[in-house]
Order: structure tokens, then sequence, then C-alpha cells
């Protein structure tokens, strides 16, 4: 099991918890057995589940962070002074310490870094604020749910405390907000308080757990009273749990403190390293106990000691099964060290795993398994900030733009193919962006597998902000004419959309992006991301500028313009090559479409048997030529039988002409299917009566299940099938000759076998590995430029 793994397990087991009630479990506080109230844990979840989102782009995570960001802001989790319920005993303060503030304020910064919502930030600064900053011994004071003010002396609590101010600024930094220098002057003010005296480490470097702060007589007395408050209520309320735990601890072999600051280290240089970004100038990270520390916690010996947290004569109950040194040690050895021992870290997990973790959590050999899952989360932002980061140096981060694959349709399809394909070599991040609003995006007629990182960002999708440039777009077709490129700029592509999108691409900073057809590819020419952009067209020139009402139509001087800017242009004929150098300056590359089926089976070819696959878009595939053919072949072939597979929008309209036409005997409509290779072999002859073709995927797919092709002569079939070898090519759109070499290959077993076999040898020219070679080259090319 890695990392990843287990970060996945733990986040998917608690779904269904989080989905039904609002928010995570609750755990216990490890060993102190202090019940805590679902806000920790709640925004321990935020920060793993973000992170698996941003990983994965599977929208669950992020509704469930969702839920988790919200239930952060609900009043009833608030005492009356605006601090946060952590914890439920009476006997101490309802905030635990600074840490429980501190915990609720990472989980609220991530929050508003995954929404981009200043809502969770701004509740965050206020949850900072109400803990009182005492200037006169640089500490911050506690102020519990009721406004009681109380005193934190815990050291890794005030660190983890300054440690969220940080994240706090760095969100303002990132996000270009005012600075709240305030919060600036009190971490600095801190981490010198804390060099002078507040720091301490043992002779062998293992930090002292408390602050060394010599209280006035005033702050003894408060802490007398409040003390005494809070034992006279855990009598009144659980009299009977307090002389158990009298007696259990009477009776224990150990004192409970024994090995706190051994269990505890690691986390405490966890919270320095939260605060390195920011204050790494500090010299409180030049000194010599710093150091001190740091060569304890990296200590092979001293880590490997800590074993016995499960076990032994020495059972320490602050590690493994509280403060685990097989999260918390990849960040701080990475942060400090710029590098992890891997031999020591393989060793500390496989323990952890061994002998904490069954059936989907830590189940055993720890007092708080809910927590301890939840605390995954300090593995995770080593994985988020430094793993991946460091593995992606290594690798090319390649983007698809595109607006869905949701239909069914070659240009979706072969994406989808090509999106998978690339994401399973080594070499390659690839991520595809959805740019159709989210439930569309998601369908995914073509199904995207583990390696891909799906994205889908709501600033990239229609809103009510382009409903005046809609009406300007279709006042401009209909009536103005318009064909200005300036003017036609700034009506398709708005001002702030090309903003969304040079936001999201400046976020994700790709090496390579691709635009899948000409609207994506005119977007990435308007962007300021330093990626190397590439435009893959999927029609014919014609097809996109020049045919009426379709895709661009009377927007070619724009695209000339827009295209021109490109680092790549891929087209997928060589016809097409010619025709986009005539009019765009470019220089397109030919990278024909992958084949996008496998078929160990070939067709038998007995029967009269033909098939058509496609989208049911009458004009475009030539469904009323295929009608035609069909009544001309019934003639000399009365039995003749066709299978439709597809779908589209002119589907009724065809079934009520097959109909009318009495040929409901001859045809068989099936629909969409995941399965169309079992149609191919049940089949003897394939048929293309498009009418235009940018390339042809049904004509390598039937080529692949051993079936002669015959297409009207367009753009893509025309380059695939070899006339008379595997298949005929018709002149447009002549349906009597069309007719004529079906019935041919119908009465000619021998040709069906021949050209068969022809075409099944053909279909090995398009393979997968071949037309991922020739993108790989042109990614390569374009790096080295």
């Amino acid at each position: 099991m890695n990392y990843y793994t287990i970060v996945k397990q733990l986040a998917d087991k608690e779904i269904q918890y989080i989905s039904e009630y609002g928010y995570a479990r609750a755990g216990i506080n490890g060993p102190y057995r202090n019940k805590d109230t679902a806000v920790r844990n709640s925004a321990h979840w935020i920060i793993t589940y973000s992170y698996l989102y941003n990983k994965t782009g599977n929208h669950q995570y992020y509704e469930i962070a969702k839920i988790l960001s919200d239930f952060l802001l609900k009043e009833e989790n608030y005492g009356l002074s605006g601090s946060i319920r952590t914890r439920t005993d009476v006997r101490f303060d309802h905030t635990n310490g600074l840490i429980g503030q501190a915990w609720v304020i990472e989980g609220l910064i991530a929050a508003a870094d995954l929404f981009q919502s200043k809502l969770y930030y701004e509740k965050a600064l206020k949850l900072f604020s109400i803990q009182c900053f005492n200037p006169r011994n640089n500490l911050w004071e506690v102020i519990d749910c009721d406004g009681t003010k109380d005193f934190d002396l815990t050291f890794n609590h005030q660190l983890w405390f300054a440690a969220s101010g940080a994240m706090i600024l760095e969100y303002e930094k990132k996000n270009n907000l005012k600075i709240s220098k305030w919060i600036d002057e009190q971490i600095k003010n801190f981490l010198t308080a804390a060099e002078n005296g507040y720091f301490n480490v043992k002779e062998d470097g293992c930090i002292v757990h408390t602050v060394d702060y010599t209280k006035t007589p005033a702050e003894i007395e408060h802490i007398e009273k409040l003390q005494r408050k809070r034992k006279i209520q855990t009598l009144r309320t659980k009299p009977i749990g307090v002389i158990r735990k009298k007696i259990t601890d009477k009776l224990s072999r150990f004192s409970f403190t024994e090995g706190l600051e051994e269990g505890y280290h690691i986390f405490d240089l966890y919270g320095f390293a939260l605060l390195k970004n920011l204050y790494g100038e500090h010299t409180i990270f030049k000194s010599d106990k710093l150091e001190k520390a740091l060569c304890y916690a990296l200590d092979t010996d001293k880590l490997l000691e800590l074993r016995n947290s499960c076990g032994g004569s020495n059972f320490n109950k602050f590690a493994f099964g509280y403060n685990s040194p097989a999260f918390e040690y990849p960040f701080v050895a990475y942060s400090f060290r710029g590098a992890i021992d891997q031999n020591l870290e393989n060793e500390l997990f496989q323990f952890q795993i061994e002998n904490t973790y069954e059936n989907g959590e830590f189940s055993y050999n720890c007092e708080d398994p809910i927590t301890l899952g939840a605390r995954i989360y300090e593995l995770v932002r080593y994985l988020r900030d430094h793993e991946i980061e460091f593995q992606n140096k290594k690798r090319k981060k390649v983007c698809f733009l595109t607006n869905d694959i949701a239909t069914m349709g070659g240009r979706q399809r072969v994406n989808a193919l090509m999106t998978n394909e690339l994401a399973n070599a080594e070499d390659m991040d690839v991520s595809i962006v959805f740019t159709s609003d989210y439930e569309i995006a998601m369908k995914q007629f073509y199904k995207l597998n583990s390696n891909v990182r799906v994205l889908w960002d709501k600033q990239l999708c229609s809103s009510k902000k382009d409903l005046p440039y809609k009406m300007l777009r279709y006042f401009n077709k209909k009536i103005l004419e318009i064909k200005n490129a300036t003017f036609q700029q700034f009506i398709y592509f708005p001002a702030h959309e090309v903003q969304a999108n040079n936001e999201f691409f400046k976020k994700n900073n790709f090496d390579i992006i691709i635009g899948v057809g000409t609207r994506a590819g005119g977007m990435l020419s308007l962007t300021k991301a330093k990626s190397k952009k590439i435009v893959w067209l999927h029609n014919p020139y014609d097809v996109y500028f020049l045919t009426k009402n379709q895709f661009q139509w009377h927007q070619e001087v724009l695209y000339k313009k827009l295209l021109a800017r490109l680092d790549a242009m891929v087209v997928l004929t060589d016809g097409d090559i010619e025709k986009y150098k005539n009019e765009i300056e470019c220089n397109p590359i030919r990278i024909y479409n992958p084949l996008t089926l496998s078929c160990d089976k070939k067709a038998s070819l007995e029967k009269n048997e033909l098939i058509f696959v496609g989208r049911l878009v009458y004009d475009i595939k030539g469904l009323d030529f295929l009608v035609d053919i069909m009544l001309l072949v019934k003639k000399e072939i009365p039995d003749i039988h066709l299978t439709i597979v597809g779908d589209g929008n002119d589907r009724r309209q065809l079934e009520e002409i097959i109909t009318k036409t009495g040929l409901s005997q001859n045809i068989t409509m099936v629909g969409q299917t995941d399965n169309v290779a079992s149609y191919y072999t049940e089949a003897s002859i394939a048929l293309l009566t498009s009418r235009k073709e940018g390339f042809g995927l049904v004509v390598t797919e039937a080529m692949e299940c051993g079936l002669p092709v015959v297409s009207f002569k367009t753009e893509g079939p025309s380059e695939i099938i070899i006339d008379g070898e595997n298949g005929f090519l018709i002149e447009k759109y002549d349906t009597e000759a069309f007719a004529k070499k079906i019935i041919l290959l119908c009465n000619n077993k021998k040709m069906r076998y021949t050209m068969g076999q022809s075409a099944k040898q053909r279909a090995s020219d398009f393979s997968i590995s071949v037309i991922i070679n020739e993108w790989s080259s042109l990614f390569t090319n374009l790096q080295e430029e």
C-alpha cells in the first residue's frame, strides 16, 4: 500500500457519514480521551478532500469538502465570544487551547482556496483575531467560548497557532488582498520570544512540551479560580467518570505523561515547517536549538524507538497511535532537508499500516481511530506541496481543453482515448478541462481512467454575463454580418471569459495545452499562459468556417488571426494541410486519429448484413442518402439488412422515413452502445454516407473488425480507404454507384474476404501506439524550441 492509496481509502470510507450527517465523525482527542466536537476532524478532512479533488477532479470530493466547509461556518459551533467549540469536556476549555482554533483556521483557509470564496477566509481571520495576543509576554491567550480568558502554555499550541496565522497571510498574498500586518507582527514577536526562552530542548534535542513562563500573582490567582470552577463542574456532571479516571491512573504502570515529549517531537517541528515558508529568514530557524531538535527528529534510531507506541515494555501512546511519525516525518524532512530518507520512511509507514490499520481505518493499537484517520491530512500536505511537485518536474504536464465528452461522436471518443493513453505514459501528467456546465461535463459517455486528472471550473463555463454577447452574435449572424476581427473577438471572446481562462491556466501551470477544436484553440491564443499551445482540428477548413450556421461560420477573418498565434496546429489528413496553409499563416502537422477499439474476433462476412455507425444528424451524416441506397439495394437483394448504431437529434425523423419507405423489416436501429465491436463482427460491409467527414473513425473501427467499407469520397475516408483493395470510394453523392458496390460485395463472398483481410491490415497503421508516438514527438519538439 502506498501513500495515495491509504489517503483515498480513508477518505472514501468517511464519505457516507459526512453525506448523511453534514460533518465528519468526532473523536476523543487521542490518549487524553476528551470528547471532541465534530469540528476538529471536519477541518482536517477539508484539506484531504481538497487534495483528492485537485488530484482526481472527482466532483464528489469537491462536494464533500463543501459540506464540511459550510459546517465550520455554522453559528451553532461558536460560543458567545466567537471562538469555535472543539471539545465538550467541562474539565477544560472548550477551544482545546489555541490548537483547536488553529486546526479550524487551517480548514477554513483550505476551503477559501478551493472554493475561491472570501467567506471562509474572513471567518478564519476573525477566529484568529479573537485569541488575544499579550504584548507583555508575546504569547496568545485563549478566549474560551463563554469569553473566559485562559493561558495556553503548551509550546506546540502556540507554535501551530502562529502557523495558522501564517496560512492567513499566505492566502492574502496569493490573492492580492491587503496583508494583515498585525498578524505578521504578532508572529514575529512570538518567534523572537520563543528563540529567547519559550522554545527549549533537552540535552538529546527533544523539545520541551511546556512554555517556561513566569506568571504574575494575578495570573496565578486567575488560573487557580478557573481550575476550581472546572473541577466543581466536572464533579456535578460526571462524578462517576472522575472516580473511574482516578482509579485508572492509579493502577496504571506508567504515568500519563510518560513518552509525551518524544511522541510530540515531530508534531512540534511540523509547526515550525508550516512557518518556514514565510519566516524562514527569522533567526530561530538558524538557531542551534532548532538544529539540535531536527537532528533528534530525523535520527533513524530515535524514530524507530517510537515503534514501542504500539506495544512493548514502554508503551508510548503519543506516537504512532496519535502523532504518527509516518504522517509527519516526510513533510518535516523535506521542508528542512529537501529530501527524505526513503528507507526510513518506508519502515515507518509499513509499521504504521501493519500495526494500526485494518478494514479501511486505524482500528487497533490506538485509542482514537477516528482522529488518527483524519490526521492523514498531515501526510496530504507533503503529497500536495512536495511529492507531486517533485514528480511533475520529471513529467510533462499536458492538458486537453474541450467542451465535454458527454455525447456520442468521433471527436469525443478520440479525445477520451488519447487522454487515457497519454495518462498511462510514465513521463506524462495528463488533465482534461471541461467548459460545459458541470452536469453535462461529468456525464462522460466515453469514460476516463483514474490516471486522468479531470478538471472543471465554473468560471470557464457560460454564465449570465454572456447573455448580451450571445445576443450580439445572433444579430451579427442574422442581420449585421460584420466580419471585422476586432469586433468579432469582442463578441465571441468576451474579456471576462478570457480573464477567467488566464487565471485558470496561470494557476495550473501546464507545459502543453491542446485546444480541441477551433473555439478552444482561439481561446488559447488569447491566454497569457507560458505553456506551449496546440489546436487540434477535427474538421476540414470549409466545415469549420464556410458551412452555413455550422461551427465558426463567417468567422474566418477572426480565426485566421487567432490560430496563427499558436505554437502548433494538428490536422487529421494530408488534404487538410494544404487547405489550412493556404488560409492561415501556419505550418500544420498531420496526425491521424488513433484506432478507437481493439477487436480480436474478426467479422465472419457470411450474411448480407450491413452496418452504419454514427451520430444521427441528417444533413451531416447523409441519412437521406442512406435510405435511398437501401431502397436501391433492396430491389436486387430483398433480404438485405442494415443495423444502425448510434443516436442523435434526427433519430425520430429517420425512423419515420424508414417506416414510410417500407424499410422497417430491413433496418434495425439499436441506439448508443458501449460495445460497438459486437455489431461490427456480426456485419459483412460497413457504410459511410457522410457529406463531410474530417477523418472517419468508423472507417478504421470497421477495418479493425475485418470489414470492407463503402464510403463517399470525402476528406478522411479518401486517405484511409484504398479503393478496390479494402473498400470502395464513391464519387459524391452518387447513390446508384454506392448501391452497386454494396450489391457487388454481397454477391461476391471471395471479394468480401479479400477486402476484409486487407482492411484489417490497414487498420494497424492507425494503432494507438503509432499515434501516441507522433504526439509525444510533437510535445518534445515544442519544448525544445
